[in-house]
């Protein structure tokens, strides 16, 4: 079973969480903006909230990522996650 976490909790990454459950995956929980944007929107989804991305990519149950953060941070995001040896 692969498990996914998802950065961005907005209108996007809301709808990654949706459709990763509808297919079964096991979520780890989000990553937000913010730690408290991140914290809010992970408890009314019903996951965990990961107050960093070093947070996140230091999880070892976190096998892929879904990056739908605000598309100028997709690059800097994108390396730490490939360089933690996780999928995106």
């Amino acid at each position: 079973m692969v498990t996914a976490a998802v950065i961005g909790t907005g209108f996007i990454g809301t709808v990654h969480v949706g459709a990763l459950r509808r297919l079964g995956v096991s979520l780890a929980g989000v990553l937000g903006s913010t730690g408290e944007r991140g914290a809010s929107r992970a408890a009314a989804l019903g996951l965990a909230a990961y107050p960093t991305l070093d947070a996140l990519l230091a999880d070892p149950a976190v096998d892929v990522v879904h990056v739908t953060s605000p598309n100028h941070l997709h690059h800097p995001q994108v390396l730490a996650i490939l360089r933690a040896g996780k999928h995106v």
